[in-house]
């Protein structure tokens, strides 16, 4: 049985994009991992996904454990829903209902800067292949 969620789906990449930007206060590789997450990964009508932790780790650039503690981080903060499923793949929800400004960490601002910066110039190139 379904669990329900407090997460309302946010169906359009144009609202979704500056979503995740605002979310500037969390460490550089949740930043990296909720992109992944909430943009190529989320469905447009219910912000649920599937990825495997591997796949995360080759689009992020990050190592396994890198990406296990992001989205640890992630869940803390209410950014996403987490349901790991016995003999499934993890079911992550995203929390477009919350505001990502209210997303806090104890990153150091500088690496946040940096890696919006790097995932801005990502969005581009990106931008420009469709």
């Amino acid at each position: 049985m379904a669990r329900e969620h407090d997460c309302d789906p946010c169906c359009l990449t144009h609202v979704r994009i500056p979503w995740v930007k605002k979310a500037v206060s969390v460490t550089a590789p949740a930043r990296a991992v909720l992109w992944a997450l909430a943009i190529a990964h989320a469905d447009k009508e219910t912000g649920r996904c599937w990825p495997a932790i591997t796949t995360l780790a080759s689009e992020t650039g990050l190592s396994r454990w890198s990406v296990s503690r992001a989205v640890g981080e992630l869940e803390r903060l209410e950014a996403i829903e987490v349901e790991r499923r016995h003999h499934k793949s993890t079911l992550y929800t995203i929390c477009f209902n919350k505001d990502p400004a209210s997303f806090r960490s104890s990153q150091h601002p500088e690496d946040v800067v940096a890696l919006r910066t790097q995932l801005q110039g990502m969005f581009v190139a990106e931008s420009t292949l469709s």
